[in-house]
């Protein structure tokens, strides 16, 4: 969902007694412009829309995503969607804490936190600047997997030392064709590598 807002939408959520939203929405490289230099104006908009789904009962998944350009695992360049350098791994860990303190408690509740979403597309397929991850390698054997899964065991514990019943989920994957069932695959370009994604992480 693009946007949830306190006028119908959140009512007839709440209505119809819909309890979870899923909201792709913490930009990362907004927020953290430099190492450690928070501009946490950049979530006012959404704190609105998270107190507003708190009070109405609404559990919102909250989806982490846009590498700072000072993060970015290729040499300080490559897109927006794409992978953590590895010693900028524990920066990303620190933002996750403190906006998981931010965000678990009241008036927000936040308790959902996925880690990039569809994370198994490769940067050449889609522009650097777009809501999904983009830490395919076609050059790994595992297609990034193992190393997102690398970023993973390095967030998890700071999120869980922000809140305990804090919740780390994957990124939801795009795995567009499984060439194990065969039909349809001849149609998308390196049908074999968004498995070896899952198989990473794994």
């Amino acid at each position: 969902m693009d946007q949830i807002t306190a006028g119908g939408g959140l009512d007839l959520m709440a209505a119809s007694n819909i309890s979870w939203v899923r909201r792709n929405s913490v930009v990362w490289s907004s927020i953290e412009i430099a190492d450690r230099k928070y501009n946490w104006r950049a979530m006012k908009s959404l704190e609105t829309e998270l107190k507003n789904a708190s009070r109405r009962g609404i559990q919102v998944v909250l989806i982490v995503r846009s590498t700072p350009q000072w993060a970015r695992k290729i040499a300080g360049s490559g897109p927006l969607c794409g992978p953590i350098a590895q010693n900028k791994l524990t920066a990303f860990g620190n933002f996750m804490k403190a906006l998981v303190v931010c965000y678990s408690g009241a008036p927000y509740n936040v308790k959902y936190w996925e880690l990039w979403n569809e994370p198994d597309i490769a940067a050449s397929s889609f522009p650097g600047n777009n809501i999904f991850g983009c830490w395919g390698d076609p050059g790994d054997a595992y297609f990034g997997g193992g190393y997102y899964t690398d970023m993973l065991k390095v967030i998890y514990p700071k999120i869980k030392s922000a809140d305990s019943q804090g919740q780390v989920l994957v990124g939801g994957l795009l795995m567009d064709c499984d060439p194990r069932l065969g039909a349809g695959c001849e149609k998308v370009k390196n049908s074999n590598l968004p498995p070896k994604f899952l198989e990473g992480i794994l």
